[in-house]
C-alpha cells in the first residue's frame, strides 16, 4: 500500500534562491561604491592607504628603537613614554583629521 492519494493538491517545487552577485552586495559593493567609485576617490584612497601603512612601519620602528634602547640601557620608563608620545600623536593627528572631515561633510539641519 502507498501513502499516496489522488486527491492530495500538488505542490510546485520551489526554485532554489540564489545569492545575488558578490559585486552587488556585500563588502566589495561597499568598497567598489565608496572607494572607487571614481579616479579621483580611486587617488584618495590609494594615497591615504600609503600614508597609513607609511605611519605604521614609522611606528615599529619606534618601537624596535625604545626596545632596544630598553635592553641594553635598562631605561624602561623613557622607552615607554617615547612609544606613549609617538603613538600618541599619530592617534591625535588621525583623529584631528577625522572630526575635520566629519564636520566638512556634516548635514545640516533645517
Amino acid at each position: 500500500m502507498s501513502d499516496f492519494t489522488a486527491d492530495a493538491p500538488v505542490v510546485p517545487a520551489e526554485t532554489p534562491s540564489r545569492r545575488p552577485p558578490i559585486t552587488v552586495v556585500g563588502p566589495v559593493a561597499w568598497l567598489r561604491a565608496s572607494l572607487f567609485s571614481s579616479w579621483l576617490s580611486t587617488a584618495v584612497t590609494l594615497a591615504l592607504a600609503y600614508l597609513i601603512v607609511r605611519w605604521a612601519i614609522g611606528y615599529q620602528d619606534i618601537v624596535s628603537i625604545a626596545n632596544t634602547t630598553l635592553n641594553q640601557t635598562g631605561q624602561a620608563i623613557e622607552g615607554i613614554a617615547i612609544i606613549m608620545g609617538v603613538y600618541l600623536c599619530i592617534s591625535l593627528s588621525i583623529s584631528l583629521f577625522m572630526n575635520w572631515y566629519n564636520a566638512r561633510i556634516a548635514l545640516v539641519e533645517r
